[in-house]
């Protein structure tokens, strides 16, 4: 009897996982269309913007790496990493090509981490910073939800 059973349950999965792939094909037919404000940049410029992302990543786990750590000089230090000195590195050609808005939500980060920075060099208490670091990374999602950094064509 409790072959029949698992039997009966392994056959009713199998035509439940069947039923759900014929399903999901009929949802890929059209694919969905990117809205965001394309920032049309040269392979070089969009590659300098996106190491520049991928720096902020590394700074935000280093930052909260050292929260956890109860290490703010350690927070701090990456901190500064991503503040407004890391955006004077932006070359003038590149920083005409970007929207105002956009270059507002980037100093705006920037600020954010040096203000960061000073309130760990001072002592300033973790959980105060992780909850700076929360309210900053809502302008990085801002930025992700309104533009995108298409490939040359």
């Amino acid at each position: 009897m409790k072959r029949i059973a698992a039997i009966s349950i392994l056959t009713f999965m199998l035509f439940g996982v069947a039923q759900a792939e014929e399903h999901s094909t009929d949802h890929h037919a059209a694919p969905v269309q990117d809205q965001r404000e394309a920032i049309v940049l040269t392979a070089a410029e969009r590659n300098m913007i996106l190491v520049e992302m991928r720096q902020f990543l590394v700074g935000v786990q280093a930052m909260i790496e050292a929260l956890g750590k109860d290490d703010n000089k350690a927070a701090g230090e990456a901190a500064r990493s991503m503040g407004r000195k890391a955006a004077s590195e932006v070359a003038p050609e590149l920083r005409a090509k970007l929207p105002m808005h956009f270059k507002m939500l980037g100093f705006g980060v920037h600020d954010q981490f040096d203000k960061m920075a000073d309130l760990a060099a001072a002592g300033g208490n973790g959980k105060i910073l992780l909850d700076q670091l929360g309210h900053t990374l809502n302008k990085c999602v801002a930025c992700h939800a309104t533009y995108q950094l298409p490939m040359e064509r």
